[in-house]
């Protein structure tokens, strides 16, 4: 199997590392399965990242996983692509968050097109839009789903 890259929506680091009332435990597994095949997906440029350690804080556990992450080379860099302008003015049309837009790009930059996020803006009709340009939302449920199919090839090929 190939590697699985996932781009991944701060609020889930945020709830799976116990600095969100709404986090649950499967957030927190979601976020210790980034092992063998499965890389979190960051920006060349860092502007992902940056967001993150915005909103993580400087010794925050969140920072920490980050840290950890990036040290243990459980990341790739992807380049940013633009949105189309069809899809960005349906985004707007949609009132959708711009400041989330970033995670879109980067998703639409891997291959598995896999965006985290359990935020309210990922609403069916966001999905739908997002899904025509090959970017699928998952909450970390369903990506845990993912993470452990990933992991268990992995494991099986080495």
């Amino acid at each position: 199997m190939e590697e699985l890259h996932l781009t991944v929506d701060v609020q889930i680091i945020l709830l799976g590392m116990g600095m969100s009332r709404e986090g649950t435990p499967t957030h927190n597994v979601f976020l210790k399965g980034f092992r063998n095949r499965v890389y979190l997906a960051l920006d060349e440029d860092n502007h992902v990242r940056q967001l993150y350690e915005n909103r993580l804080g400087a010794q925050s556990l969140g920072k920490i996983w980050l840290q950890d992450i990036i040290k243990n080379g459980r990341f790739k860099p992807f380049p940013l692509k633009q949105l189309p302008t069809p899809m960005r003015v349906k985004l707007e049309e949609s009132h959708f968050d711009q400041s989330d837009i970033k995670y879109i790009r980067l998703a639409m930059s891997t291959r598995s097109g896999c965006l985290i996020s359990e935020d309210d803006d990922y609403s069916p009709k966001v999905c739908k839009i997002l899904k025509k340009e090959g970017v699928y939302v998952h909450s970390a449920e369903s990506a845990c789903n993912l993470v452990n199919q990933a992991n268990q090839e992995g494991q099986a090929t080495v």
